[in-house]
């Protein structure tokens, strides 16, 4: 019986030991689980700002590209106003051109035969200058 004993104690002092080990075990890889846990969260952290920054400057963006197209559209519209006023203007200094032609007397007959007096002339040189 005392053989037994010290037999029953040795299998529970290896049992403790084995236990022992194994809780150690458990513990060292709750540590490295809680370490890659910890980087994932960190990660995930990281990956979520950078997401929500990514959105803003795609609302950003968005909201450029808007203001670019309402810009653009005034501009448009600002330039062909002054493309009619331009045309309108241009009407009236052609107008006043021809007023002041008639006032000044250029448009007389004779000055518009005389238009092309150069071509006529009898003293030109027909030789051709180098």
């Amino acid at each position: 019986m005392f053989g037994a004993k010290t037999r029953h104690i040795a299998d529970l002092e290896s049992r403790v030991q084995q236990l022992a080990d194994e809780r150690d075990d458990a513990r060292t890889a709750a540590a490295a689980h809680l370490g890659a846990a910890t980087r994932t969260a960190e990660r995930a952290t990281h990956l979520s700002e950078r997401l929500e920054l990514s959105r803003d400057s795609v609302a950003t963006t968005a909201a450029d590209v808007a203001h670019a197209k309402s810009r653009l559209a005034w501009a448009l519209r600002t330039c062909a106003c002054y493309r009619v006023q331009n045309a309108a203007l241009a009407r009236q200094v052609a107008h006043l051109q021809a007023r002041l032609d008639a006032a000044v007397g250029l448009d007389a007959p004779n000055i518009a035969l005389g238009a092309s007096w150069q071509t006529r002339r009898t003293d030109k040189p027909s030789a051709v200058k180098p």
